[in-house]
């Protein structure tokens, strides 16, 4: 039986290629509950753009992980883990490395994430809107 998010009992998430955080499908019925509110929009974006996302996150405060009984590791800025095919690569890494976003090779896929230094003086739910604007201009390849 596989346990999602929502599901009381789940206390470590995985990611699995072509799924979601959870190794929820994107085509599954419970994928949109997998995303994070703010990062969500972006995420649904590229997917309709013939991106696979593969993992995803809005960020969340180092001390929400420090202070709670937390098993998982928390990521502390906004990023989107995508699984692209070669037409795809060039293209993400030159348009996602900008003043506040990186785009970064990692195995076989791409990361799009917030700059680690921008994460000390903005909130995180500005950098994924920041992320969500690109993902508008994106182009389908």
């Amino acid at each position: 039986m596989k346990l999602y998010r929502s599901d009381p009992k789940l206390k470590y998430r995985s990611i699995d290629s072509y799924r979601g955080l959870t190794g929820v499908p994107l085509n599954h019925t419970e994928f949109l509950k997998q995303l994070d509110p703010n990062i969500t929009d972006a995420v649904i974006m590229l997917n309709s753009k013939g991106y696979v996302s593969v993992g995803s996150c809005q960020g969340h405060s180092i001390v929400e992980y420090l202070f709670t009984n937390r098993q998982n590791f928390v990521f502390t800025g906004p990023y989107i883990q995508i699984k692209p095919n070669n037409t795809q690569i060039d293209y993400l890494l030159k348009t996602f490395n900008t003043l506040l976003t990186v785009a970064k090779i990692e195995d076989d896929t791409i990361w799009i994430e917030s700059r680690f230094l921008f994460r000390l003086f903005l909130t995180n739910r500005y950098l994924s809107n920041k992320i969500t604007e690109i993902c508008k201009k994106i182009e389908i390849i």
